[in-house]
C-alpha cells in the first residue's frame, strides 16, 4: 500500500518524467499524450495536481495506484481504496475551486482555442457541480436507502462500515457478468451496444438498485440537460439507465 507521501513523491516525479520526456526542442510546447500543449499550461496543471490545496482535498497521490493497472485490471480495489481517502476528509472550498480554476483559465485559454474547447464553460461547470459530484461519488449502500442530498455541505461522509455505492454495484456486475470492471470493459460499454445489453440479466437490470437511483438523481441536480441524454424507464419498481449513445 502507498502511503501518502510515497504517492505524492511518485505521482510528482511521473509527471515531471512524461514532460521532460515529451517536451519540444524549444522547450515551450509540448506533446501530451497526443496533444500540443503549452510548457505554462502543463506547469499550472502538475502544480495544482501535486503540491496545493487542490491536491489536497481531492487526495491526488491515492490516484497513484491507477497508474499502474493494465487495461484489464479490475478497478473496484483502487477506487475503494481512493474513495477511502478522499470521503474521509474535508472537501475543497470554494476558494480553493475558484482559485485553481482562475489560474488553469489563465495558463491553458491558448491551448484550449486551439482544440475549440470552452474553457471558461468548462471549469465553471467544474466548479458549481463539484459538491454535487463529491456526494454522488461518497454515496454509501446503507440498508438499501442511497440518497444524494443536493448542495449539502458535510465535511466528510459518514462512511462507518457501509461500503461505498461505487464498490457495491461495480462488484455485483463483475459477480454476474464473470469480469473485471476495468478501464477496458467501460470503454466497450460505451461503444458497444451487445456490451450494454449484457446489462439485463434474465430480463433485470444487472444495475438496477437505489444507489444507481441516487445517481440519476445527483445527475438531474446537477446537469438537467446531460440528464436528459440518460433515459429512465421503469421496470420492475426500478429503472435502468441505458445511455443514449
Amino acid at each position: 500500500m502507498f502511503t501518502k507521501t510515497a504517492s505524492r513523491a511518485l505521482a510528482a516525479a511521473t509527471i515531471a518524467a512524461v514532460v521532460s520526456a515529451k517536451g519540444s526542442e524549444d522547450n515551450e510546447t509540448m506533446t501530451f499524450y497526443g496533444y500540443n500543449v503549452s510548457q505554462l499550461c502543463v506547469e499550472t496543471v502538475s502544480s495544482l495536481l501535486f503540491s496545493s490545496n487542490l491536491s489536497t482535498c481531492l487526495q491526488v497521490p491515492s490516484l497513484v495506484p491507477f497508474w499502474f493497472l493494465s487495461p484489464e485490471d479490475s478497478l473496484v480495489p483502487p477506487t475503494t481504496h481512493y474513495l477511502e481517502d478522499l470521503c474521509g476528509s474535508p472537501p475543497c472550498t470554494n476558494e480553493t475551486l475558484s482559485e485553481a480554476s482562475d489560474q488553469v483559465l489563465e495558463a491553458c485559454s491558448s491551448d484550449a482555442k486551439r482544440y475549440h474547447v470552452d474553457l471558461r464553460t468548462v471549469l465553471e461547470h467544474a466548479v458549481k457541480d463539484y459538491p454535487i459530484a463529491r456526494q454522488a461519488v461518497c454515496l454509501t449502500d446503507e440498508s438499501n436507502n442511497a440518497t444524494v442530498v443536493a448542495n449539502s455541505t458535510d465535511s466528510a461522509n459518514d462512511t462507518d462500515s457501509s461500503p461505498f455505492c461505487v464498490e457495491t454495484v461495480f462488484t455485483r456486475l463483475e459477480s454476474i457478468l464473470d469480469t473485471n470492471i476495468s478501464a477496458s470493459y467501460i470503454e466497450n460499454l460505451f461503444t458497444n451496444a451487445s456490451a450494454r445489453a449484457e446489462l439485463v440479466v434474465e430480463g433485470q437490470p444487472a444495475i438496477c438498485s437505489d444507489c444507481v437511483l441516487a445517481w440519476y438523481q445527483a445527475l438531474e441536480n446537477a446537469e438537467p440537460k446531460l440528464a436528459e441524454k440518460v433515459e429512465p424507464y421503469a421496470q420492475s419498481d426500478k429503472r435502468l439507465l441505458i445511455l443514449n449513445v
